[in-house]
């Protein structure tokens, strides 16, 4: 983004599950908690670094807000560059 005239905006690549909206919060607690402790695996550890991940688990809660603050920051970009839907 800095190559093309846009100073101090980061752009990352993430990945992230999500559930169905109505799905109970027992559910997604007991989704997290899993895909959390299988993060602390050496061998996921290995496996995504070797690609250049970086290990980064989160709450729901958490996750929730970085797509909230992802949505909006885009949301501007497609304002700002007069983006269209074609």
């Amino acid at each position: 983004m800095m190559e093309s005239g846009v100073p101090d905006y980061v752009v990352a690549t993430f990945i992230g599950v999500v559930a169905p909206a109505a799905t109970a919060p027992a559910i997604i607690g007991k989704l997290n908690a899993a895909i959390n402790e299988s993060l602390k695996s050496v061998d996921v550890h290995v496996a995504l670094k070797r690609i250049g991940a970086e290990v980064r688990p989160a709450s729901p809660e958490e996750f929730a807000t970085l797509l909230a603050a992802e949505r909006e920051k885009w949301r501007e970009v497609v304002k700002l560059s007069g983006i269209k839907v074609e």
